[in-house]
């Protein structure tokens, strides 16, 4: 069975909407199989998901991006959440092969996406899962209405977001380039004025303020920027913001919107 085959038989109208908002994932989903559920794949180490997430950490750590140490918290937390084999729904296989399991015989609709979304994309956790504040959010806001007639290609948009998320860990200069070039374009489009703030006492904050534009936005629509995790704070401080509409959400929409005409 293919996994549009399993949409398709649980799922019709579901499914019927998803493909028309992102097309090119029915190709992903016609041509990925659905194999059978093994529960090793809920064992951390033969999960195939925690494998390319404990193998993007390492990447990182071997790049010098993050430390040995920061790299080492982030795959045991990676075991530790992993090892539980009831939160395991679903795993998928994405790269030179596609294919997915799920450990239900007939999967919540979400839980397909996810996975889908793992092949579809070829992204790992830290930049694809809503729980990271990774591209599948965006995904939902799409699916689910908010956004549904906002960009020209919604696979486009969710791509980009899930580069830009990603170049966060990898690049941080490649990243800043990206984001505070979009801010920058914003300012002189939508007129913004960013008052000077009184000192934040927190390590690195003020210098991330003054260096970046992206940064100042941030703080500009009222959350606090994260010296530490900025690249994910940005994101998840656009996507939170249409989500529970708090008055700045128009212009995270028109960030959104610029960051899809990115060509990376």
């Amino acid at each position: 069975m293919k996994i549009a085959d399993l949409l398709n038989k649980y799922y019709p109208d579901k499914a019927d909407k998803l493909f028309r908002l992102f097309p090119r994932m029915e190709n992903t989903a016609r041509e990925t199989d659905v194999i059978p559920w093994e529960e090793e794949f809920g064992i951390a180490d033969r999960n195939p998901e925690a494998a390319k997430e404990i193998e993007f950490w390492s990447k990182l750590a071997d790049m010098k991006a993050i430390s040995e140490e920061e790299a080492a918290k982030k795959i045991s937390e990676i075991v530790e959440r992993c090892g539980a084999v009831s939160i395991t729904k679903g795993v998928a296989w994405f790269g030179d092969e596609k294919k997915v399991s799920f450990r239900d015989r007939v999967p919540e609709f979400h839980v397909i996406v996810h996975e889908l979304g793992h092949v579809h994309f070829e992204a790992t956790d830290p930049v694809w899962a809503s729980v990271y504040g990774g591209g599948e959010e965006l995904l939902h806001l799409i699916y689910g209405g908010r956004l549904e007639n906002v960009f020209e290609d919604n696979e486009k948009a969710v791509s980009n977001y899930i580069k830009l998320l990603e170049l966060g860990y990898t690049d941080r200069d490649a990243f800043f380039k990206v984001a505070d070039g979009i801010a920058e374009r914003l300012v002189d489009k939508l007129g913004l004025k960013f008052e000077d703030s009184d000192p934040i006492p927190m390590p690195g904050v003020d210098e991330l303020i003054n260096n970046h534009t992206s940064a100042r936005m941030v703080l500009f629509t009222g959350s606090i920027p994260s010296a530490d995790n900025f690249p994910q704070n940005l994101l998840v401080c656009a996507t939170s913001a249409i989500i529970y509409r708090d008055g700045f959400e128009s212009l995270w929409i028109e960030f959104l919107k610029e960051l899809e005409k990115w060509q990376p």
